[in-house]
């Protein structure tokens, strides 16, 4: 009985560990590339990362460098926006919409 009592339990919590590990958030991968990037080339830098990736991936791409290059200067999300609208205007709307959830004081200038 103690036995059949203690694999359930290891089990349970076995599971647990693993689903509280799915939850972690991960590090976004372009923090690296855009924080060693100066402020005035940041905006076409970022435009640039979204133009390297490939076209299955470019939209969460977009959506990851639009999200690193604003939180390291919220003041540039309208030139972020604008040099990835001009190198990959398909993704403009992704960009923007991006943006102005991260900033939201500053859609209108994003739009």
């Amino acid at each position: 009985m103690k036995r059949a009592a203690s694999v359930v339990l290891s089990v349970v919590f076995m599971l647990a560990c693993q689903s509280f590990g799915k939850d972690a958030t991960k590090a976004n991968p372009f923090n690296e590339t855009l924080s060693a990037v100066s402020a005035a080339e940041l905006p076409a830098k970022a435009a640039d990362l979204v133009v390297q990736a490939k076209p299955r991936a470019r939209q969460n791409v977009t959506v990851n460098v639009v999200k690193s290059a604003v939180g390291l200067n919220p003041a540039a999300a309208p030139a972020i926006v604008a040099a990835i609208a001009r190198a990959v205007p398909e993704m403009a709307s992704v960009a923007a919409g991006t943006a102005a959830a991260e900033q939201p004081k500053q859609a209108s200038a994003i739009a």
